[in-house]
């Protein structure tokens, strides 16, 4: 009887594992921010903006999708979690705009994410391409994406890596949303806090005209993060002359910084005008420890990526700097920079360099960042709400072509596992 009782504990605890590890799907419900999201659902699409469905999110167990179409409000869209011919869970939703989370996932597993439009709710001259893959719309759409891997080591640190927040006193909406980006950065902080993370990072633009209003302001949306904000000045802070240097020292301190959290030295450095060479970077440089896990972060990247064609991607001075540019690439670091926010990597030397995501612009969000003594595990955090976002998809004419690639690999750099150099996982 004793044995019996037992062996039905079991099949019941094994029944409750299964239950709890089958994938669902939900529609994550935002509130609508009027006024200045209100006309997302009265802007014409007018045929010069495509629709958008990519994956966005992915940690070890669980993958984000975003949707934005041309349809009327009324339309609908089924969305679909795929592996291997197998429908695990599926939901519809209506509407122009939304997100759904699958739930539940198994780490380091390859899944597909489809999209059905509803063809019974548009007219047939309603159908586009869409100016990301070149598919029609209304048809089904699919992507294809990998769970983050389980993490192995101790959790040393959890960190928000956040840039170009470009507080403003702007007050008219446009495909950047500076408009509302006090409000953002201060929703940013409170999320980053309210997920565990102690240590942020800005990788510079933290205002947009180096006014002293918006230094204020910045100042104000980020006192909601109760732990350490790392900051560096980007091109928009630090602007014209030793005036505007001086009014982002008086208000945040050393445009370079060293300093050491949960046992990784993290770097900052001020390439502000586009330039590495300065005394503040070669004293931070110079403390850089190569042997040990380091996280570098600058405005402008530090080795130029194959993704932007863009002159203004990278420092101007990397042939006068060649020294400091060997120690950074042959160190146990992981580099991530600001500036033009388009999902691309780089290599320097052995050190992987990252691309971050801006807060105020399609796509609109920063990475939350768990570090460990294998390396960087990190994925995309939304950094406002559906509605806002595809605001600045389409005020912004995101896939016209000339602007397509802001998302094209987001869902692959953005949320990834990114080995320290010298560990036994890059080995």
């Amino acid at each position: 009887m004793k044995k019996n009782a037992i062996l039905s504990l079991l099949v019941l605890s094994a029944c409750a594992w299964l239950s709890a590890a089958e994938p669902k799907a939900e529609l994550l419900t935002e509130p609508l921010h009027r006024p200045i999201a209100a006309d997302v659902e009265e802007l014409p699409h007018d045929g010069k903006i495509g629709d958008f469905f990519n994956v966005r999110s992915v940690t070890d167990d669980a993958v984000t999708v975003q949707f934005g179409i041309r349809l009327p409000a009324e339309a609908g869209i089924t969305v679909r979690l795929i592996q291997g011919g197998k429908t695990l869970a599926e939901l519809g939703a209506q509407g122009r705009f939304g997100r759904i989370l699958f739930s539940g996932l198994e780490p380091d597993t390859v899944y597909t994410v489809s999209a059905e439009y509803d063809l019974f709710s548009a007219e047939p001259e309603a159908v586009k391409i869409n100016e990301l893959t070149g598919e029609k719309a209304l048809a089904s759409l699919t992507r294809v994406c990998r769970t983050l891997p389980a993490p192995k080591g101790e959790l040393l640190l959890r960190a928000a890596f956040v840039s170009d927040t470009h507080v403003s006193v702007i007050g008219k909406p446009a495909g950047r949303l500076h408009c509302i980006s006090r409000e953002i950065l201060a929703d940013v902080c409170r999320d980053a806090a309210a997920r565990g993370c102690t240590l942020m990072i800005n990788g510079g633009d933290v205002t947009n005209e180096s006014l002293e209003e918006e230094f204020e302001m910045a100042k104000e949306a980020m006192a909601g993060f109760p732990g350490t904000i790392l900051k560096v000045p980007g091109n928009h802070d630090v602007v014209k002359d030793k005036e505007e240097q001086r009014k982002w020292r008086a208000a945040f301190g050393p445009a370079a910084c060293y300093e050491v959290a949960g046992g990784v030295q993290f770097v900052g450095l001020n390439t502000s005008d586009g330039l590495l060479n300065k005394p503040e970077n070669r004293e931070v440089i110079d403390r850089l420890d190569p042997e040990k896990p380091a996280v570098i972060f600058s405005h402008f990247q530090l080795v130029k990526d194959g993704t932007l064609n863009d002159k203004n991607k990278a420092i101007a001075d990397a042939d006068a700097c060649a020294g400091l540019l060997d120690k950074i690439g042959g160190s146990n670091s992981v580099i991530y920079v600001g500036h033009k926010n388009v999902a691309a990597t780089a290599r320097l030397g052995n050190v992987l360099q990252i691309n971050m995501p801006q807060t105020t612009q399609f796509p609109m969000g920063w990475l939350e960042a768990e570090i460990r003594p294998e390396g960087i595990y990190h994925h995309f955090v939304f950094s406002t709400a559906a509605d806002r976002e595809e605001l600045s998809r389409l005020l912004g004419g995101c896939y016209l072509g000339t602007i397509g690639y802001r998302d094209r690999r987001s869902a692959e750099i953005w949320n990834r596992f990114v080995p320290w150099p010298k560990s036994e996982e890059e080995k």
